[in-house]
């Protein structure tokens, strides 16, 4: 009895290799399951590459790699044997699709851009190209490529729907060219982490668009000292203690730097690391809110030219939720001469009255310092003359009272600048007039 069990826990046992190092033929239009528009004679191949752990060549040339159970198969790229100064790394070998990178390419002179292609199914790129000075961009592409589709007959819901984790998490640490990052916005079955210290010491990193479902690790982007803005949508899922902001000082001690400005949602995590590290924050509007009139798209349209010409640092662009469009003015850069914002303003709406543009539809936004401020509210707000980063009725009627001679009307200096809406270097019943008409949008 006992030598019959063990006969058939050993022929089951034989069975269940049989199967496991079998070809994998299964559909998968709604999976990574299986390549399935490969030949006997290729599947055949495939398994036993993985089985024998074999190193091989991608079918470009470009890469080494590994074949492994991932559970499913795929590739794991382990070397760059190519020579180009524009690296793309592919999403699939040419037999299965390629899921992990982990290749040392620092220190290297040569490379200028850096891809990542299909990067919508869960993968981990572990590449170290630190110091590589001449690197200049870096593109991390949802997108699958046609091949990858067709080898796995993939469905056109799966490929509009990615899942899993996205994570980068090699080094791009003393890139001090880098300018130009460009990641995936993708939907929330698929969210993306930035690893620890991934970008720290890109000193020409000016601008990040994070539109999506990332999460930032701790010191992701530290030493980044030219960074000036960062844009979140709602779906900002986390972001760590000095990810931005921070330049660490010759006995290790983090030193909030200046100049950042964090665009998000209100009530994201992004709002709430803005005001925890006393960042400059201006509010937007989540995505699936945004509905905008043909009349604020022209405004809009008309003032980022207008900006450019002047040669404003501005960024303009549409407050869907208040009917409004914002003229938002970046802090100037250490040394350099501060913005005359009633010159600017007054500027601004002379531009709008000549181009039909509603001028109460348009505000005027100058970003401050917030230390420098004492931590207070980071943003000059057009008609704000109480100075409390919200334009209400209050307003208006601190407005009145000074512009009327009320000897117990208290209004700060920035309060003053900031109730000259109509920029004329006063503060008169016409400015009173404009500021209830901002309110009247607001509401």
């Amino acid at each position: 009895m006992r030598n019959s069990i063990v006969k058939h826990f050993a022929l089951s046992t034989a069975a269940l290799l049989c199967i496991s190092m079998s070809p994998l033929t299964v559909h998968a239009s709604d999976s990574f399951a299986g390549p399935v528009n490969l030949t006997e004679e290729e599947l055949q191949w495939v398994n036993d590459t993985c089985q024998k752990g074999e190193t091989v060549q991608t079918k470009d040339g470009e890469f080494s790699y590994k074949i492994v159970r991932d559970p499913h198969l795929c590739g794991h790229i382990i070397e760059y044997t190519g020579n180009g100064s524009d690296i793309v790394f592919p999403d699939y070998t040419g037999f299965v699709r390629l899921n992990r990178s982990s290749v040392d390419l620092s220190e290297r002179d040569d490379i200028t851009s850096v891809t990542y292609d299909g990067v919508r199914h869960p993968g981990e790129m572990l590449d170290d190209f630190h110091n590589c000075k001449n690197l200049e961009s870096l593109t991390v592409n949802a997108e699958y490529s046609d091949q990858l589709i067709e080898l796995y007959d993939l469905s056109d819901d799966f490929v509009k729907t990615p899942s899993g984790q996205c994570l980068l998490n090699g080094s791009f640490a003393g890139c001090t060219n880098l300018k130009a990052i460009t990641l995936p916005h993708e939907s929330e079955k698929l969210v993306c982490y930035i690893g620890e210290k991934v970008f720290e010491g890109c000193t020409a990193l000016k601008e990040l668009d994070l539109s999506g479902y990332w999460g930032i690790k701790e010191d992701a982007f530290l030493n980044c000292t030219a960074l000036e803005k960062v844009v979140f949508n709602e779906n900002v899922k986390e972001i760590q203690d000095h990810a931005f902001g921070y330049i660490k000082d010759a006995e290790g001690n983090y030193v909030r730097c200046e100049g950042l400005t964090i665009y998000g949602v209100t009530g994201t995590a992004a709002e709430t690391y803005a005001k925890e590290n006393g960042i400059p924050f201006v509010a937007v509007t989540p995505a699936a809110e945004e509905s905008v009139s043909p009349e604020l798209e022209r405004a809009c349209t008309l003032l980022k030219q207008f900006a450019a010409e002047q040669d404003y640092n501005a960024d303009v662009r549409v407050l869907a939720e208040s009917e409004n469009v914002a003229v938002v003015f970046e802090q100037q850069p250490a040394g350099e001469k501060e913005y005359d914002a009633s010159a600017i303003t007054k500027e601004i709406r002379s531009f709008c009255n000549e181009n039909q543009i509603d001028d109460s539809k348009v505000r005027v936004m100058f970003l401050l310092d917030a230390a420098a401020e004492n931590k207070s509210e980071p943003a000059a707000l057009s008609g704000d003359a109480t100075c409390n980063n919200v334009v209400d009725v209050s307003d208006a009627v601190l407005a009145a009272k000074f512009a009327t001679g009320d000897s117990e009307a208290v209004i700060t200096d920035q309060g003053k600048l900031n109730a000259d809406v109509d920029g004329d270097g006063s503060v008169t019943l016409d400015d009173v007039t404009l500021i209830l008409k901002i309110i009247t949008k607001l509401l």
